[in-house]
């Protein structure tokens, strides 16, 4: 029995990590920004983001396991299947959503953390002081083993599962209806902010490692950890949509209108005093585990580049290097969190988690002649699809700037 359990907690482990990283803040704008398409299309939109980013993430998958080094990450990856360019590269984007999506999480996470000292102690304490605190705490988590960070965000995760519920639990009780609105064309430009919401690729090496390179336990984790958001974005949707009504004071066109997250609206039309606390707890939960989510592939790949050894010392020095800068960005960039992620949105998520991990396996499968592994993942007409997707999001985003 004993043995039975060790072998499935890296499992599941593994499912926290990805669901972890999964969810985020992003959500909670989903339904404002889709409020426009209406729930069928909406729906329709996070399927297909969700089958995209599942595959990419196993073509990363596939694409780790093929190179024996150890502890091999974007960087070594790069190297390997598209050369000294793919390389430099990887080494860009991953830096650039890795500190972007830390400096975001930071920037909305803080001040929720302030909530809760603010509440405890006689004085107030300030926002800088609010940033430090947060990476002070869970930055240190990246002094540890990677089984322990495991652990410990699979506690955070079942955290966050647990208030998600007393949020459906409390939100049933308004529940009407849901708008009969039905606008595909609303969608397109909604997919860079949906694509964000499944991004979890910067960690898949990491993960590799962590389920010590058994192929069938990753494809469990990648699937059921990219699952849990999915049904956790759906159920949303169909709770907001279902209590704030479409249009009106407070209604989903004007949040979208005045730039308000779906939580704002949803505490006005449930009249809950309980709920307000919840969602907090929900939303900073979200944050952390998507945190602890980036900054764990953040350590790998800063082990991988520098070919550093794990050992207290190395981490000491990594975690700093993450710190750091982070907390340099987040006092510095006005706006940090909308500025971060309008920065790691369409353009870094499409080539990081869809472009890169489909040209390394391209070239690994159908030029290099690697065997091993998936077939079906590999054949060149899935390889395209997947890369015509990737390119016609980046073109969305083109235009959702033009328009901006």
């Amino acid at each position: 029995m004993n043995k039975e359990m060790e072998q499935q907690s890296p499992l599941w482990g593994g499912v926290a990590l990805v669901a972890g990283t999964c969810i985020g803040g992003g959500m909670l704008a989903l339904p404002v920004e889709t409020a426009e398409a209406g729930f069928i299309p909406a729906a329709l939109a996070l399927f297909v983001a969700w089958c995209y980013m599942l595959a990419t993430g196993l073509l990363l998958v596939e694409a780790t396991l093929w190179v024996k080094t150890p502890h091999p990450h974007l960087v070594s990856l790069s190297q390997r299947f598209l050369g000294s360019s793919g390389r430099y590269l990887s080494i860009g984007l991953v830096l650039f959503m890795g500190l972007g999506s830390l400096v975001a999480y930071v920037t909305a996470g803080s001040p929720l953390l302030l909530k809760f000292f603010n509440g405890i102690l006689s004085s107030k304490l300030s926002t800088g002081t609010g940033f430090v605190i947060f990476l002070a705490l869970f930055g240190s988590i990246f002094l540890v083993k990677e089984s322990v960070v495991s652990r410990i965000n699979h506690y955070l995760v079942s955290g966050l599962i647990g208030s998600f519920a007393i949020i459906l639990f409390i939100g049933g009780a308004s529940f009407k209806s849901i708008p009969n609105v039905c606008n595909f064309s609303k969608i397109p430009l909604t997919f860079p902010l949906i694509l964000t919401t499944f991004s979890y690729q910067i960690m898949v090496p990491s993960l590799v490692e962590l389920m010590k390179r058994d192929r069938k336990a990753l494809y469990k984790a990648v699937f059921l950890g990219s699952l849990i958001p999915l049904f956790v974005y759906l159920t949303f949707e169909t709770v907001v949509l279902g209590i704030v009504p479409f249009e009106g004071d407070m209604g989903l066109l004007y949040a979208l209108k005045n730039g308000m997250s779906s939580t704002e609206v949803l505490y006005y039309h449930t009249k809950s005093g309980i709920l307000a606390p919840v969602v907090d707890t929900f939303a900073f939960l979200s944050l952390v585990t998507s945190f602890i989510g980036i900054g764990f592939g953040l350590v790998g790949f800063l082990r991988d580049l520098f070919s550093l050894r794990e050992d207290t010392r190395t981490l000491f020095g990594i975690t700093l290097a993450i710190v750091l800068p982070t907390l340099f960005f987040t006092y510095t960039i006005p706006n940090a969190f909308l500025t971060a992620l309008d920065l790691t949105g369409g353009y870094g998520d499409t080539w990081l988690s869809g472009l890169i991990p489909i040209a390394m396996c391209w070239v690994g499968r159908h030029i290099q002649g690697i065997r091993e592994g998936s077939t079906r993942l590999m054949k060149k007409w899935f390889l395209v699809l997947l890369a015509s997707f990737s390119f016609y999001v980046m073109y969305v985003q083109s235009v959702k700037l033009l328009q901006g």
